[in-house]
């Protein structure tokens, strides 16, 4: 490599420059410039430099054996300088881009200390890695916080926190119980509502529609939908082999 051992690149162009100048072949060229023209394009659409990306791009726009292949990059990692540090001065002015818009538009500011730490990573791999697992964080507190929200509402209500640590338990719904004599003061109830004779006794007719006045003014008692209801809770009851 031409450039010397002790020298420090400090940006991705002048990287670029260093690399093309130690081209010894046509092919080494092309795959750096298409290297180039996929960090470009990702950078341009705001998507991250992940050697995995770098490499679909690269297939998608130049054929399935082009390259670089994300191997390929990150086997130059042992190099002085190659296309990983290439790829890694891209990743760090893309987030100093990223970061700058972030803080002028107030959106979002890095003020999280476990944040900063994270940027400090220097290999780009685990740097990222390490923003995706702290992005699934945030989205895993709110769902959590959430979820206890919800837990404290119910009647009767839970605390998520006690149960964790032991200090409760989750409250349970006591099943409800109903004796043979209520199932079966149900059913007598609705064969009377749908015997004509026996609600004629009491000046009361059952025409299909509603339980009303035999005669004068007719008024509903209630109507058949009502009974209907009344019906299918006695047939659920008998399912459940309350009899």
């Amino acid at each position: 490599m031409s450039v010397p051992e002790d020298s420090k690149v400090d940006t991705s162009e002048l990287i670029l420059k260093a690399l093309l100048a130690d081209v010894r072949n046509p092919r080494r060229e092309a795959t750096l410039m298409r290297l180039k023209k996929a960090c470009d394009d990702l950078c341009e659409r705001g998507l991250a430099l992940h050697l995995s990306n770098i490499q679909h791009y690269v297939e998608d726009n130049f054929g399935k054996d082009a390259g670089p292949k994300a191997q390929s990059i990150s086997n130059e990692k042992q190099r002085k300088l190659g296309m990983y540090h290439y790829v890694l001065a891209r990743d760090r002015e893309q987030q100093l881009v990223s970061y700058t818009n972030r803080k002028k538009s107030n959106i979002r500011q890095l003020k999280s200390s476990t944040l900063s730490e994270i940027e400090g990573i220097d290999d780009m791999d685990v740097r990222a890695n390490m923003r995706d697992l702290y992005d699934r964080l945030l989205v895993t507190q709110k769902q959590l916080a959430r979820a206890k929200l919800v837990l404290k509402t119910l009647k009767p209500g839970a605390d998520l926190d006690l149960v964790i640590n032991g200090q409760s338990r989750p409250t349970q719904l006591e099943s409800p119980h109903f004796s043979h004599l209520q199932v079966s003061a149900l059913g007598n109830l609705i064969r009377i509502l749908s015997d004509n004779e026996r609600l004629a006794d009491v000046g009361l007719v059952n025409d299909g529609k509603r339980v009303r006045r035999k005669l004068g003014t007719r008024d509903e008692l209630f109507s058949m939908e009502t009974l209907q209801h009344i019906e299918g809770l006695h047939q659920q009851l008998l399912r459940l082999g309350v009899v």
